[in-house]
């Protein structure tokens, strides 16, 4: 076999791989109501059943998305609310707290226009997702959700995988300052891990079906888009 025989075999292997793998991670919607975007989302085990996009009333999608316990930033007189379905293992949301939630927060929460709601949805193919979904409501029982959820995301590569998860995430809360034994005893209370078995029971209704998911005053994005995306998205329910 000649050189450029075998290098040609490399190649078509190569882009074979690529087109595999981005196959299995990116998905094409409806952004809005008039726009294609890319999806990126963690693929999902091929057991488990995928929610179908619902058929719902202005009223009934309002009931699902809003959850007055859960927590929020931002002025609550906001004329534009934001709710996130979240998994605290996916790498997908990872990328987007550190990227554009940011961005987010500086034009829009912080100014008044946007008050921001965040929704447990761990996925069953990530295991310690949920264990840290605890972690963060009961650090929320002592004040410091937002403080526990950016610390999980900024130390994902440490606890997402580790045999020791439970074993970190209480030093988080040591970390963050919280009374270990309030944290403790909240983590072994059925009812938080009930209250994040009903965001996510409220996102399959919803048609959530990929981490992380976005809900602008109802019009869904899903996936890590880009700054740019969320802005004009923003944008343009601002303006009706």
């Amino acid at each position: 076999m000649s050189k450029l025989a075998v290098w040609q075999g490399i190649a078509v292997l190569f882009i074979g791989l690529v087109l595999g793998y981005a196959g299995a991670r990116v998905e094409y919607t409806v952004v809005g109501s008039d726009a294609p975007a890319a999806i990126v989302k963690d693929a999902p085990a091929p057991s488990q059943p995928q929610p179908q996009a619902p058929s719902l009333s202005a009223d009934e999608m309002e009931e699902l998305l809003i959850d007055e316990d859960a927590p929020m930033k931002g002025d609550s007189d906001a004329p534009l609310t934001i709710v996130e379905f979240s998994d605290y293992q996916c790498p997908f949301c990872d990328r987007y707290t550190a990227d554009t939630l940011p961005q987010i927060t500086s034009k829009y929460i912080d100014t008044g226009k946007v008050k921001y709601y965040f929704r447990d949805y761990p996925l069953g193919f990530h295991p310690q997702a949920k264990p840290a979904a605890i972690a963060a409501s009961c650090a929320g029982a002592q004040g410091k959700y937002w403080e526990m959820h950016d610390l999980l995301f900024a130390k994902q590569g440490e606890w997402s995988g580790s045999a020791e998860v439970d074993q970190l995430l209480a030093t988080y809360a040591a970390d963050l300052g919280l009374n270990i034994e309030d944290f403790e005893k909240c983590s072994a209370d059925s009812s938080i891990a009930d209250e994040i078995d009903e965001d996510f029971a409220a996102g399959a209704k919803l048609g959530v079906s990929g981490t992380p998911s976005f809900f602008i005053n109802g019009v869904k994005i899903v996936g890590a888009q880009p700054y740019a995306t969320f802005e004009a998205a923003i944008e343009k329910a601002l303006e009706n």
